[in-house]
């Protein structure tokens, strides 16, 4: 998606070079150039936004951590699992951790539509759906699109043994992500509408 974007942008900007050049005076063309030079600092501020990394914590003690950036919209229980949902807005950062040690046991990828994310119907969205057997009991990872995105990265793979704070994957722009906790295993720090940083707010504690 993010390729897509750069290369349409860059053609855009060549066909109105184009234009500027076979029918416009030096002063249009002065106007059009600052016009370039500025949208080239916004593309690099977003750039620079959309790469940052989350700062990381010392991880000591027992506690499941925020896997993702954002503001918590929904806590709920669903099919046997404690479910925090996190809306990741624009500004946020769009990498993901793991929330806690485990192991991958089944990776899912599922299709579907790309509502906007701060919708209820966005939980239908394509999605990767990660589940996570720990000493805890099984815990899932859900990573949804938004209305602009239709890719989602997740780095580990079915059989890989994780460590609490690594990196898990990456959304970019406006999404969700769903941690699915064992229900009654822990005992949940946050609340509804409450912002958390990912790597870094403790989202809940074993019981």
């Amino acid at each position: 998606m993010e390729e897509r974007i750069i290369a349409g942008t860059f053609l855009l900007l060549v066909a109105l070079l184009l234009i500027m050049i076979f029918n416009f005076s030096p002063a249009t063309l002065a106007i059009f150039w600052s016009f370039v030079i500025t949208l080239g600092w916004l593309l690099l501020i977003l750039y620079f936004i959309f790469e940052r990394q989350p700062t990381l914590f010392p991880m000591e003690g027992e506690f499941i951590i925020a896997p993702a950036d954002g503001r918590i919209m929904q806590i709920s229980e669903e099919d046997g699992f404690d479910c925090i949902k996190i809306f990741m807005d624009i500004h946020n950062i769009h990498t993901q951790v793991v929330p806690y040690d485990g192991k991958v046991i089944d990776i899912k990828k599922i299709d579907g539509p790309n509502k906007r994310a701060y919708l209820a119907e966005a939980e239908h969205n394509k999605q990767v759906e990660t589940t996570i057997e720990t000493k805890l009991g099984t815990m899932k990872i859900k990573q949804l699109t938004g209305i602009m995105v239709r890719r989602i990265k997740t780095y580990p793979k079915t059989g890989q043994s994780l460590k609490r704070g690594e990196k898990f994957g990456r959304i970019t722009f406006g999404s969700n992500v769903y941690l699915y906790l064992p229900k009654g295993k822990t005992r949940i720090l946050v609340d509804i509408n409450q912002d958390v940083k990912v790597g870094a707010t403790k989202l809940a504690v074993p019981v």
